[in-house]
């Protein structure tokens, strides 16, 4: 059972997936937010929570790797008809990555300097997130 502050991290992170924001916007000290913000995703049951609510949120609106891409792909054309070459970049270079085209190495480490582990469903919330502002200024160009 998660206590009030651990509930507010959760509720805060499915915002925008930045784990240093939601802790400082529920309440834990700036300084450390950092740390307490990946020791709280670790925690099985915070995790386990994060995991239901991202899956809720994909089963509520109805959305799987193929809406994705295929909106990625709408995007994309819409940009390119649109002469907003940046955007229309940025969805072929999304587009790319997933069809692993080139890759990015890049690497984290978690809090103790290990791994930073991030869960497929986090990520796939991560693009959403990203189609969702290409699509928002997509829409007003």
């Amino acid at each position: 059972m998660l206590n009030h502050r651990q509930t507010l991290f959760v509720n805060e992170y499915l915002v925008d997936l930045n784990a240093t924001q939601a802790a400082i916007r529920a309440g834990y000290t700036v300084g450390s937010a950092n740390e307490t913000g990946c020791r709280l995703l670790r925690k099985p049951e915070i995790a386990e929570t994060v995991r239901r609510a991202m899956a809720a949120r994909a089963e509520k609106l109805h959305l799987s790797g193929e809406d994705v891409l295929r909106s990625i792909v709408e995007i994309r054309g819409r940009a390119v008809t649109r002469g907003k070459l940046s955007q229309a970049l940025k969805a072929n270079e999304l587009l790319g990555k997933h069809l692993k085209l080139f890759t990015d190495r890049v690497e984290h480490a978690g809090h103790d300097g290990g791994p930073l582990e991030i869960s497929d469903l986090e990520l796939s919330n991560r693009l959403l997130t990203l189609i969702a502002i290409l699509e928002e200024r997509a829409d007003g160009a």
